[in-house]
């Protein structure tokens, strides 16, 4: 039941981190990073993209949380699509990151799909 609450709490503050997550890396790719945020209380702030980049932050820190309450109060969880979708948020916050700083042509998409295959393979142990 502790579990069970504490992830209620996570997914209500933190939507993209219901489920699997292939929405929200979808949004990703398609460029479509507000649509991940209207359903969250960052709403309520004024979005700019240093409120994008925390709230991805802040997700991809929480799933790895998430995933692990998950398996431990019995839910039923696995280690690929978290994986999946760390991988692709901190791809996406990587590319997000190199925009600020001032480079104008990055290719997000791609950073996305390394990021997801780093991610993936560190978990799996694949090379």
């Amino acid at each position: 039941m502790l579990g069970g609450a504490i992830l209620s709490l996570l997914c209500i503050l933190f939507p993209p981190l219901f489920g699997e997550g292939y929405d929200t890396v979808k949004a990703f790719t398609n460029g479509n990073t507000r649509a991940i945020i209207e359903n969250s209380f960052f709403r309520y702030f004024e979005i700019k993209d240093w409120t994008i980049i925390l709230f991805l932050l802040l997700v991809c820190l929480l799933k790895a949380f998430a995933t692990s309450f998950t398996i431990f109060s019995g839910g039923n969880g696995g280690n690929f699509a978290p994986s999946l979708f760390a991988g692709g948020t901190v791809g996406y916050l990587f590319a997000l990151v190199c925009q600020q700083i001032g480079f104008s042509d990055v290719p997000v998409t791609n950073l996305v799909l390394v990021g997801m295959a780093g991610a993936m393979s560190g978990v799996l142990y694949a090379p």
